[in-house]
């Protein structure tokens, strides 16, 4: 009978404990979320900026502590036995039967009417339930503050607080820093993510001693990006002349590559353009055909793919016979042809002649030796070219010998070396960009340097030591000096227009007007042209009045082209 009655009395307790934990959960909830609410609103405004896990923290550390206080208030507020008991008897009228068993000693326990006491409240305690009298259920009240609190809660966690302008435009730039954040190095820390130069990706090439200096160099100049004292306009005259002179040795090292990497790419187009002669148009009809087509156009990322294409269908074995005759045809041709462009050997024979038949005429032919002496130095250059001659030799060998695996595998590398050549066309872009932030940043430590931080120079003008004001009439004596004038040259960006394709193609830089420069053996057929036409041109040229015989004997007479007078 003791043990019915005391698990009557667990079972309610728990349902009391249960109700109480939840209405405190509920309460304490809310002003866990009005709280953190509060402080996300307010912190931008008087401290630095947070990460975007801030707000998410807070708000999931306060309701864990709302939970902690929950726990702990119910287990305080957990009623004893004894007033367990009573509840019992108030609630479902039991006249104090439960209470006055559960008050008995064990000695009243063991006689006549302590049994029969203990046996009638076990009875009316059997009968009743208990869920009817204790519902485990949160009172009205308790919603007042949380649901306000939770909405308010949602609001700050799925958008931006109202009055943190400064931690909008610090993400903004934080994530702006991160996307142009220096390859080679990672940087571990977060926070000196936030403001960094964007310096291209080489770190996958293969070093060069000139390459390490050059990033060792980029390395200080972005250590000075990132210095807070910079960031913050605070940096004195001295450091900033030193950055200045670090970042121009930087830009001209940077020009240099870019220039050298442009030259050598646009040489490697030109050369692959020759591709498309007519001997190699006929050739162009078979399995092959679109690698060709890539490489005439100068598409390396594409011709990669067919190379790729052509080397599963070979090692799956999907040519035909008369496919492979094909190919091999190709090959062949290609080889040959890319093996007379690595050493320019028609246009040096052609210079040759032009150089034997200046000499027999008796005229000078150092622009030609000079031109011949080019030509030379390229082909000492096309490193890429040669490989693929080299390769091609290799695939043709392949081919003699049926070797159809081997095939495949020079193949692959030739696909390989195509895709080398495509990696440096995008370097060439990335150092383009990093030309131009390092041209705003050297710009910006040049007003530093001077002492002058970032304000801007002024259209005001000074009178020096000898002006002479506005005496003597318009344009008369000394004038006045603007000494913060803009008088140096700058570099600027333009956008350039989409190829058929869609695409950007980056075809260099330069300073001032582009202009394309022939060679000498281009210019030949001009050359001769305009030699035809000397002769009229001394008639014909059009000269002031006063000058014209003076200029006309001086042409007549220059080179024996005067005609003979007959002596008397």
């Amino acid at each position: 009978m003791q043990s019915s009655i005391q698990t009557y009395l667990t079972r309610t307790r728990r349902r009391v404990f249960l109700r109480n934990f939840l209405n405190t959960l509920l309460l304490a909830g809310g002003i866990a979320c009005l709280l953190s609410v509060i402080w996300i609103q307010v912190q931008p405004l008087v401290t630095e900026p947070l990460p975007e896990w801030h707000r998410q923290a807070v708000l999931i550390g306060s309701l864990s502590l709302a939970s902690l206080f929950a726990i702990y208030r119910s287990i305080r507020l957990s009623p004893t036995s004894l007033q367990t008991a009573l509840l019992i008897d108030q609630r479902f009228d039991l006249r104090e039967r439960l209470t006055t068993a559960l008050a008995l000693d064990e000695t009243l326990q063991k006689t006549e009417p302590g049994q029969a006491l203990l046996q009638d409240a076990a009875q009316r305690v059997s009968k009743v339930n208990i869920a009817d009298k204790f519902p485990i259920h949160l009172d009205r009240k308790s919603w007042v503050l949380p649901i306000p609190a939770a909405i308010l809660a949602c609001l700050a966690l799925l958008y931006d607080p109202l009055f943190s302008e400064t931690k909008a435009e610090s993400n903004t730039d934080k994530k702006l820093a991160e996307s142009k954040e220096a390859p080679w190095e990672k940087v571990k820390n977060p926070e000196q993510k936030k403001k960094r130069l964007v310096i291209p990706d080489l770190s996958q090439r293969k070093k060069s001693e000139k390459l390490e200096k050059l990033e060792a160099l980029a390395k200080e100049v972005d250590k000075l990006y990132s210095d807070p004292e910079y960031q913050k306009n605070k940096l004195n005259p001295e450091k900033a002349r030193e950055g200045f002179e670090k970042a121009t040795e930087l830009q001209e090292k940077l020009k240099q590559m870019e220039a050298e990497k442009h030259d050598q790419i646009k040489r490697m187009q030109e050369q692959l353009q020759q591709l498309s002669d007519r001997k190699m148009t006929e050739q162009m009809d078979g399995p092959g055909k679109e690698a060709m087509q890539a490489l005439k156009t100068g598409d390396f990322g594409k011709a990669k793919e067919e190379f790729e294409k052509l080397k599963k269908k070979i090692k799956n074995g999907e040519l035909s016979q008369e496919d492979v005759q094909k190919l091999k045809r190709q090959i062949e041709e290609m080889a040959k042809k890319s093996k007379e462009m690595t050493e320019n050997k028609k246009e040096q024979d052609k210079l040759k002649k032009m150089i034997e038949q200046a000499k027999k005429e008796g005229r000078n032919a150092e622009s030609l030796q000079r031109e011949l002496k080019k030509l030379e130095d390229q082909s000492e250059k096309l490193n890429a070219m040669k490989d693929m001659a080299k390769k091609m030799n290799e695939m043709k060998m392949a081919m003699d010998k049926n070797d159809m695996d081997e095939l495949a595998q020079k193949m692959s590398e030739l696909g390989d070396q195509f895709g080398d050549l495509s990696e440096e066309v995008k370097d060439i872009e990335a150092l383009d960009e990093s030309l131009e932030e390092i041209r705003k940043f050297r710009k910006s430590l040049a007003g530093k340097a001077k002492g002058d931080g970032d304000s801007q120079p002024s259209d005001e003008v000074t009178e020096s030591d000898d002006y002479d004001g506005d005496r003597g009439g318009v344009g008369a004596g000394r004038r006045k000096i603007n000494e913060n004038a803009k008088s140096n040259s700058e570099q600027e960006r333009v956008r350039v227009q989409f190829d058929p394709t869609g695409k950007k193609r980056y075809v260099g830089s330069t300073d001032g007007p582009a202009f394309t420069k022939k060679s000498t053996v281009e210019l030949e057929g001009e050359i001769k042209e305009a030699a035809q036409d000397a002769a009229d041109s001394l008639d014909v040229q059009k000269l002031p009045k006063g000058a014209r015989d003076t200029v006309k004997e001086y042409m007549e007479r220059l080179g024996d082209q005067a005609p003979k007078t007959e002596k008397k």
